[in-house]
């Protein structure tokens, strides 16, 4: 069973993917701040993090800047999700090392399900060669 971290302070937004990421089969975890985020990753090795940009103690980008720091987390999939699609963020975001930035506004939670299986489908495909 695949596993994922969802690190959102939005209670809604935490349960709906929740919710949707259990549908589907994964194992799910939740953080409501960037310090319990981190520390829940490094506890749990998921296989996937879902990562809110704006969160209390550390950002999504703070976040994203100390896991790529950490051996083992360098190319771990990490999807940034932000409530604005500005070019600045996301190139900020991917330059900190995030796989992809979706935005909450213009992103379904059936396209982040979606983006989120093709995340990890590739992680997979790399790992068996």
């Amino acid at each position: 069973m695949k596993k994922i971290v969802i690190i959102e302070d939005q209670q809604v937004i935490a349960s709906i993917y929740r919710i949707k990421f259990a549908a589907e089969g994964w194992e799910v975890e939740v953080a409501s701040d960037g310090e319990a985020g981190l520390e829940l990753i490094k506890n749990t090795r998921p296989d996937l993090v879902l990562l809110d940009w704006r969160l209390p103690k550390l950002n999504g980008i703070e976040v994203l800047e100390k896991l790529r720091a950490t051996p083992g987390f360098e190319t771990f999939p990490i999807i940034l999700l932000s409530s604005s699609s500005l070019s600045p963020m996301v190139q900020d975001a991917l330059k900190a090392g995030a796989t992809m930035v979706l935005s909450k506004t213009t992103h379904s939670p059936n396209e982040i399900v979606a983006a989120v299986r093709g995340a990890i489908s590739v992680t997979d495909e790399a790992k068996s060669l």
